[in-house]
């Protein structure tokens, strides 16, 4: 059961909760996500606040048919998220896309991990925690974003 201010926002067994979360406070909460506001098209979602379009099949939560850009906000977990030494995305298609050029993201902090190591960066302004399997960057180091999905909520 999750409770914010003394309210049942969520119940259910841990990793329903995790999985799918109703809400951004309960995605926060429990996942350390990065909301992101932004709208969702018929295309899929972009950030207000950030050059990133993330496409409607790599989105989770119930979402609506988007005719027009319906408002909400997109709860990024680490799950969602991995760094890489480029500081250039992926290809477009197949992980989130800039939909302008940007700088890589600024590293925070690093821990080792015996399988992944996580990170946490600061990209535009915004924080995001993700992880790196085969390197550990150091803090000040700029690396690339790949955002891969994330759970959406409408305003």
């Amino acid at each position: 059961m999750v409770l914010e201010a003394g309210e049942i926002r969520q119940i259910g067994r841990p990793s329903e909760i995790v999985d799918s979360p109703a809400n951004p406070f309960v995605a926060k909460f429990l996942s350390d996500a990065a909301l992101v506001p932004g709208v969702l098209d018929s295309h899929g979602f972009h950030a207000d606040d950030l050059p990133l379009m993330v496409p409607r099949a790599r989105l989770s939560g119930e979402l609506p048919a988007a005719e027009s850009a319906l408002p909400g906000q997109l709860a990024v977990t680490p799950a969602h998220v991995s760094f890489t030494e480029s500081e250039s995305p992926r290809a477009a298609g197949v992980h989130g896309e800039l939909e302008q050029p940007a700088e890589g993201a600024e590293v925070i902090s690093s821990l080792y991990g015996r399988h992944a190591h996580s990170v946490e960066a600061d990209w535009c302004g915004r924080r995001l925690r993700g992880e790196t399997r085969t390197w550990q960057p150091q803090p000040g180091a700029r690396v690339g974003v790949d955002v891969v999905g994330g759970f959406f909520f409408a305003r």
